[in-house]
């Protein structure tokens, strides 16, 4: 930084993403130094930012470049699907709110009522997160079994994996593949369009030119024939 200034620094990408790094380092160290154990040990992990130092591969790799670059041209694709899938947990929180709600107080009384729940619009959004990722969702779908019966439970969370984890969440999956293969696709045709090129080059290299010197002068169909010299006069 001291060598190119603060312009020239921060005009290149990578030494942005180095200044990062260093500065969640940094805040890191100063606040495992000044604190407490307790504090220290979750703000420790800030280390793991250290290790975003693997991105600064894509300079020289090449092929890691690429998949970065198509991963990042795929987000404004992915925006839209971000929407349709919060809309559809919009829906899926309403629905159970309005079946499930209240009902694990009066099922796991007098002990505590499980975390997972549909009682407030909040747990009942975080609820349904856990649901769509997978993480312990049948425990969720036991416990509202317990206290609103089998039958709308069982419907309403197999309508929930249906439709928002093996349907919207792959959307997600194809969006991303599509755009490696509009890459490979492009890839092949700058190449054959390379190839073509060369070819042309090589024909055109290999074949002979011919220049033809006519005589503007002469008329069609005659032939030019030299005069003598001189002519010699009788004595």
């Amino acid at each position: 930084m001291l060598g190119l200034g603060l312009a020239g620094y921060f005009s290149v990408k990578f030494n942005i993403f180095d200044c990062v790094i260093v500065a969640f380092s940094l805040v890191e160290i100063g606040f495992e130094i000044a604190s407490s154990d307790a504090l220290g040990a979750g703000l420790s992990a800030l280390r793991t930012f250290r290790l975003m130092r693997v991105f600064k591969l894509a300079k020289s790799w090449e092929d890691l470049n690429k998949l970065l670059t198509t991963i990042a041209m795929s987000i404004l694709e992915v925006a839209n699907a971000s929407v349709v899938l919060l809309i559809i947990m919009f829906i899926f929180v309403l629905l159970g709110m309005q079946l499930f709600g209240g009902v694990y107080d009066e099922a796991f009384s007098p002990d505590e009522k499980p975390r997972a729940h549909f009682d407030n619009f909040w747990w009942a959004f975080v609820t349904v997160f856990q649901v769509l990722t997978g993480e312990n969702w049948n425990e969720v779908l036991y416990n509202t079994m317990f206290a609103a019966g089998p039958g709308a439970a069982v419907i309403y969370f197999v309508a929930l994996n249906v439709v928002g984890n093996y349907l919207i969440l792959n959307l997600f999956l194809a969006i991303l593949l599509g755009n490696f293969e509009q890459d490979d696709d492009g890839e092949s045709n700058a190449d054959n369009g390379k190839s073509e090129d060369a070819s042309g080059d090589k024909a055109s290299a290999k074949q002979p030119t011919n220049d033809v010197v006519t005589d503007s002068s002469a008329a069609p169909g005659t032939q030019n024939t030299s005069a003598p010299a001189a002519i010699r006069k009788p004595l």
